[in-house]
This record gives C-alpha cells, structure tokens and sequence, in this order.
C-alpha cells in the first residue's frame, strides 16, 4: 500500500512540474490547467508545440515536438515523460 501512495505521490508531483512548465509557456496560472482537458483547449498549435518542447528540452534531453501531437493531455505528456525520464523526475 505505502509503495501505491509513493508512485501516486510522484505522478501528481511530475504532474505540477509539467503543468508549471507549460503554464509558463502558455503564459497562464498552472492552477487553471487541467490534467485530463484536451491540449487543444489551450489553443496548443504548432507553434506552441514548438514552444513547448523547447521549454522542456534543456530538462528532458531528447524529447520530440511529436510527444505533443502523440498526447492529448498532460496527463499522456506526464505519463510518457515518467516512461522515458523518470530518473529526470525523480
């Protein structure tokens, strides 16, 4: 049980991570994204996509403009980046 409470702890952390890169990004409050709202709802655009991923390359070494077109929500983004960086999460 306390291993579940860890794993879910860590994914609502990474989760607020994320939210506070792509708030800043989007320039608007974190508190006002939803994990599970379709990206589009933002007005996420290529150029955006751009944005983003630039906004998080310097963190996540690698990451691809295709993560945000493959990922509806944040909740996907956060999801693949605990997939392929979790240590960076950690």
């Amino acid at each position: 049980v306390q291993e579940t409470v860890n794993v879910s702890s860590f994914k609502e952390k990474s989760t607020e991570y994320i939210k506070k890169i792509i708030a800043d990004t989007l320039k608007m409050p974190a508190v006002k994204l939803d994990p599970f709202e379709p990206l589009e709802t933002y007005g996420i655009d290529s150029i955006l996509v751009v944005q983003l991923t630039n906004s998080l390359r310097p963190i996540f070494e690698g990451v691809s403009p295709t993560l945000f077109y493959e990922c509806k929500t944040i909740d996907c983004v956060v999801e693949q980046l605990l997939a392929s960086h979790y240590k960076t999460l950690n």
